[in-house]
């Protein structure tokens, strides 16, 4: 588990792991990093509490990269066969979820990585929904994960620890954000995913959360923040490509496609409409052979209309489009 500046969620997240019900020894490891709040106090609480579960990892100062050094020196404690990650603002709802992901993993020595679906919990609303599609597959490739990011909400993810025996360069020095879809991306690439559609946990979409962080990284470094997350998502396209060897450029190409689209947007709504055009051409130049999934259901066309013009899409208009323009259902 990873946590900073937690204090609201930190007692729920690690109270869904001490709850855990499984015929196997298992533990916590709590990377806290140096929170200005009172998330440092939980831990250490729970740590006396549960001393034979909970082990904090308490460190002296903020390991920043946003966290991923903090996760890498977690990474660093685990002992165990297998690694279950939890941030300090998600929660596990199944007390059942760790035996459940071990023992298909057990079972089926060519997967190296398990992940399930789970509730997203827009925090300021209270209104809940799922993070996983009706007809998201179960038996997922390399190819699936690079063509669709990641497969599986962080707080569901469950693998195989000798993944993390050699990791390429790029990923221990933190340039690449979005840790979750990388770290998918090495598995799949020694064996498959495998997608249990249950839902076992509960992902927190907050104003402090992920997003959040990274906008504000970007402007403490004077760089543009706008669609921050979109660029650091074509950034590890990017790095990830390079480390295939261009082998997998077109199955990247749609997920490129998709983040330049939602980047499209996100300049829309910061008022630079000849940018989020470019972004949005770049993306629909991309949209070939298929529309990415995260794309379909989509008013594609509205969007880019209302972005091209500032208008609503007429009618008469939208029925000569192409189909992959219009709405998917």
């Amino acid at each position: 588990m990873v946590t900073y500046n937690h204090e609201q969620f930190v007692a729920k997240a690690i109270e869904s792991v001490v709850m855990q019900e499984a015929d196997f020894p298992f533990e916590v490891i709590i990377g806290e990093d140096y929170s200005t709040d009172g998330t440092r106090a939980i831990v250490v609480e729970y740590a006396q509490r549960f001393p034979n579960i909970v082990h904090p990892l308490l460190h002296n100062n903020n390991l920043g990269l946003q966290g991923a050094r903090n996760f890498q020196s977690v990474m660093a404690k685990c002992r165990g066969n297998y690694v279950a990650i939890l941030e300090g603002d998600d929660y596990w709802t199944d007390p059942h979820k760790l035996q459940k992901q071990v023992d298909f993993l057990d079972s089926h020595p060519e997967y190296t990585i398990c992940s399930h679906n789970v509730d997203v919990l827009e925090q300021a609303t209270g209104n809940f929904y799922s993070w996983g599609y009706a007809d998201q597959p179960e038996h997922l490739t390399l190819k699936d994960v690079l063509r669709n990011g990641s497969c599986g909400a962080t707080c569901s993810l469950l693998f195989r620890r000798k993944m993390f025996d050699a990791l390429p360069d790029w990923y221990t020095s933190g340039q690449v954000h979005g840790g979750d879809w990388t770290l998918q991306v090495l598995c799949t690439s020694r064996g498959p995913m495998r997608y249990l559609p249950e839902k076992m946990g509960v992902y927190r979409r907050h104003a402090a959360g992920a997003r959040y962080h990274a906008t504000t990284a970007a402007a403490v470094r004077g760089h543009d923040a706008t669609a921050i997350s979109s660029k650091n998502a074509l950034h590890g396209c990017d790095v990830v490509d390079a480390h295939f060897s261009y082998r997998y450029t077109r199955d990247l190409n749609s997920l490129r496609s998709y983040w330049l689209w939602i980047g499209g947007l996100d300049f829309m709504k910061a008022g630079c409409r000849r940018t989020a055009l470019y972004w949005m051409l770049r993306s629909i130049a991309l949209m070939v052979p298929r529309v990415p999934t995260a794309l379909r259901g989509r008013d594609l066309a509205g969007e880019f209309f209302f972005v091209a013009t500032g208008r609503g899409l007429p009618r008469m208009l939208r029925r000569c489009l192409p189909a992959k323009l219009r709405a998917h259902g």
